[in-house]
């Protein structure tokens, strides 16, 4: 074979093995180094991660672009395999006050985003009036406004930093229902490597978040 047939075949075959893993940007401290500790021993191909957010993530799932995702589960995308449930808090700054006949201040991910869904099913529910101040692109500009005293967000119990507070008895916030995390893994990865692999990295993933819930 000649020189530039084997370059040629070594790029096709890199390419062929990589192993293409979404994760929201709040599990990859916890999560990612379980994915790639998993996927290195289980798998047999190079990893490629694409942070995003859950709903952004599942659309390039569902269009053959990623292999396995974690997503937090969504009315409108088929379930995964559940990885675990997660407690859902009105968070916010403890100086926080909104006077009862303004609209309550919302820091949002962007439209399509389950825990947005919910914020807003919550308050349509309670009859209460909301204005979207601020729309953030990954959880660590979320907070922002939050430690500002600007605004609340709806976010997992276990993404509340130290500084912030849970808010929503405080300021008479409706209860919101548990999110579910998700793994899907596509049809060909599962049949390539089999339900050995699959449930090692549902389980370690598992693992790794009842770690930091407690």
């Amino acid at each position: 074979m000649q020189l530039r047939e084997q370059a040629t075949l070594a790029v096709k075959t890199s390419e062929d093995r990589t192993l293409r893993i979404g994760i929201p940007d709040t599990y990859i401290d916890d999560l990612l180094p379980v994915v790639l500790g998993v996927a290195g021993e289980e798998f047999d191909e190079l990893p490629s991660i694409l942070c995003d957010h859950s709903f952004r993530l599942f659309q390039r799932f569902a269009q053959g672009e990623l292999e396995i995702i974690v997503a937090a589960r969504h009315p409108e995308f088929p379930a995964g395999r559940m990885i675990r449930t997660e407690r859902l808090a009105w968070i916010g700054s403890s100086g926080f006050r909104v006077a009862h006949d303004e609209p309550l201040p919302l820091a949002v991910f962007p439209d399509g985003c389950p825990h947005r869904a919910a914020v807003l099913s919550a308050l349509r529910a309670a009859g209460i009036s909301w204005r979207i101040l601020y729309t953030a692109q990954s959880s660590a500009s979320l907070f922002t406004p939050l430690r500002l005293g600007q605004a609340v967000a709806l976010l997992t119990v276990r993404d509340m930093p130290h500084d912030l507070s849970s808010m929503g008895e405080e300021l008479g916030l409706p209860d919101t229902p548990e999110t579910r995390i998700d793994l899907h893994v596509s049809v060909p990865m599962a049949e390539r490597y089999g339900d050995g692999a699959v449930d090692r990295l549902l389980a370690s993933t598992a693992a790794a978040l009842d770690h930091v819930s407690h």
